[in-house]
């Protein structure tokens, strides 16, 4: 089956949705999937295309490489582009690229919420929305 996965960022950073991906991710290729990732750039050195573990990791930007190396990853301004910008490289790259399954591991909410708006050429679509609480 050919995934793909939307995140954020890359899941080779270490934060809780990511880490849960790139597990997620892991498995998948452990049970013979095909699984991409594509996920907003969190600093500027970081390569726009890379393999790890047999997962493919799409990079896009959402903001300047000149505002990525004063705001990198963990500040939320990535987050925050991201969740505003990569629903249009997402739509851009299923318009060149079929796939089986999505699956989103977003947090707060997903960022590509567009997609729920366009018909796409397959039946499953699966979102993992993490919610933080916080205690008072």
């Amino acid at each position: 089956m050919k995934i793909l996965m939307i995140c954020k960022v890359s899941p080779l950073h270490s934060f809780g949705t990511e880490i849960r991906a790139r597990e997620v991710a892991r498995q998948m290729v452990a049970n013979g999937h095909d699984v991409t990732v594509i996920c907003a750039k969190g600093k500027a050195d970081e390569p726009s295309e890379q393999m790890w573990n047999g997962v493919r990791i799409i990079a896009r930007r959402v903001m300047p490489d000149s505002v990525l190396r004063r705001f990198p990853v963990p500040h939320y301004l990535i987050f925050a582009a991201s969740s505003a910008v990569l629903a249009l490289h997402v739509l851009r790259f299923l318009s060149s690229n079929r796939f089986d399954l999505i699956r989103e591991d977003i947090a707060p909410v997903p960022s590509s919420g567009l997609l729920s708006l366009v018909r796409l050429p397959f039946a499953r679509r699966t979102v993992v929305v993490q919610l933080f609480a916080e205690t008072l």
